[in-house]
């Protein structure tokens, strides 16, 4: 292991097939079998603990230890929308996705690929003890993902805010 900025770098298992990369990654919850209806995945669970984020990424994309006919977390989305995760954690969901996103977007605008994005944001997620809050919060913070805008109490504390400071502004002219 490497040290990297005060972070140790944990290696990306080689043993799970990154999407780019993976006969899975092109099989779709439709290429298989009669379609399924949102409730038949009220049964599915997220792991709230990945060991590291090629299981995470796995796990999204129905990959590796992860494989189902469905094609992960992302082939349920494309089948059923927001339908089927009722039963789902949404704050786990939400930090996931975000990830999951994030890695994408990062890849893109920096042209690299997305298994290589992963092993650079590996020694975060390890460094913030595998939670997946927490490394949404790193990676905000050092404004490698967006933060989402203010809604409800914040937005209006934050047009408040707004109204004060245009107010003291008109004052001191």
């Amino acid at each position: 292991m490497a040290e990297t900025g005060g972070a140790t770098e944990a290696t990306v298992p080689n043993t799970v097939q990154s999407p780019a990369r993976s006969p899975m990654a092109t099989k779709t919850a439709t290429s298989t079998g009669p379609k399924s209806k949102p409730e038949d995945h009220f049964g599915f669970r997220m792991h709230n603990r990945h060991t590291s984020l090629m299981e995470l990424w796995n796990e999204w994309h129905g990959l590796g230890d992860y494989v189902d006919s469905y094609g992960g977390i992302e082939g349920r989305n494309k089948e059923h929308g927001r339908h089927w995760r009722k039963k789902l954690d949404s704050t786990l969901y939400s930090a996931t996705s975000r990830i999951v996103m994030g890695v994408k977007a990062y890849a893109t605008s920096q042209k690299k690929q997305e298994l290589d994005v992963l092993r650079e944001w590996e020694p975060l997620f390890q460094a913030d003890k595998r939670s997946t809050g927490m490394l949404v919060k790193t990676l905000q913070a050092k404004e490698l993902i967006k933060k989402g805008k203010p809604r409800g109490l914040s937005k209006k504390r934050l047009l408040e805010l707004q109204q004060q400071q245009q107010q003291e502004q008109e004052q001191n002219q």
